[in-house]
């Protein structure tokens, strides 16, 4: 009865041995399994982040960009109209003082007739 005893015994430790050294195993697999996912999401996200900080750096310079257009175009805008104003005004000027003159001139013509 005691071999019969100690042969379980002993098989019964061999079995828990050979199940610890496999549940050992596994969970080193599953640890590694996990740090490599950990890794791999950790570096997509990254490439994620870095893409999308691209992306808003380059929607940032196009809008940076239109906006300086458009304030050029204005002012080119603006500058044309001031331009064409002092034109306008310059003729207006010149339109007035003629017809100024020429009517200073026929009083002076219609006294002298008269």
């Amino acid at each position: 009865l005691m071999v019969k005893h100690n042969m379980m015994t002993e098989e019964h430790n061999v079995t828990v041995t050979q199940m610890t050294e496999e549940h050992s195993a596994a969970m080193t697999k599953m640890t590694e399994e996990h740090e490599a996912t950990v890794i791999k999401m950790a570096e997509e996200y990254t490439v994620a982040i870095a893409n999308m900080e691209e992306s808003a750096t380059n929607a940032t310079k196009e809008h940076n960009d239109l906006l300086t257009k458009i304030v050029e175009e204005h002012k080119t805008m603006v500058r044309e109209m001031n331009e064409e104003h002092k034109t306008v005004v310059s003729k207006m000027a010149q339109d007035h003082e003629t017809t100024r003159q020429r009517s200073a001139a026929r009083r002076r013509l219609q006294k002298t007739i008269y």
